[in-house]
């Protein structure tokens, strides 16, 4: 099952729909529309079409009562979209010291919800091997870029944000082929990719992926 789509909506939803089946939002309170425009989102994406939300980055410093209303915004928007992610994203200031690891897992625990997977993407210098251990201890997806990551994806379900595949213009296949190969043994894979070529690395990766499998 692979889910492929861009960190934003630019445009009409069903248009976008007809590229990728999969978007990540933005769940800041005032960046979306209301529940009846929530709705129509869905209709037009049709079946098979998922969404990831994207944890608002100001929870990581906001004080209890701030930090509640906001996660409690982005199980209101799931409550429509049924997305199939959740993604939290930590600031560069969170660096790994024993607090941080503290505040990480207890957002991880009160976003996690039933049927929504929770992925974590550090945006703070970490060793590899510790971001796979808490990863690992808190039942979440570790998020990589697989354009730039040596190893092949192990994990049944994979996270991946995609920032070196090239601009409308010239998509590098080079490296749209190696993602597909890392893929290769997941049962599950969302791929969110930035920049301007993501329709043409959309397709690469489809295809390449089926011929990986095949």
């Amino acid at each position: 099952m692979l889910f492929v789509g861009q960190a934003s909506l630019q445009g009409d939803i069903a248009r976008y729909a007809q590229h990728f089946n999969l978007l990540e939002l933005h769940t800041e309170p005032g960046r979306l529309p209301k529940a009846a425009g929530l709705r129509k989102w869905v209709e037009s994406a049709g079946e098979g079409f998922s969404f990831s939300l994207r944890v608002p980055a100001k929870v990581w410093s906001a004080d209890a009562a701030d930090g509640e209303a906001l996660i409690d915004y982005v199980h209101a928007v799931a409550a429509t979209l049924k997305p199939a992610v959740y993604l939290l994203q930590t600031p560069a200031t969170a660096t790994p010291t024993a607090r941080n690891k503290a505040r990480i897992a207890e957002l991880c625990e009160r976003l996690r919800q039933p049927d929504i997977a929770l992925a974590w993407e550090p945006r703070g210098i970490w060793q590899a091997d510790e971001l796979e251990e808490i990863a690992d201890s808190l039942d979440v997806l570790l998020v990589r870029d697989l354009s730039r990551d040596e190893e092949v994806a192990s994990a049944a379900t994979v996270y991946t944000r995609l920032l070196a595949l090239g601009d409308a213009t010239h998509v590098r296949s080079g490296v749209a082929y190696e993602v597909a190969e890392k893929l290769a043994g997941c049962e599950r894979a969302f791929v969110v990719m930035e920049g301007t070529g993501a329709k043409g690395a959309a397709k690469i990766i489809r295809e390449n992926l089926d011929d990986a499998t095949s």
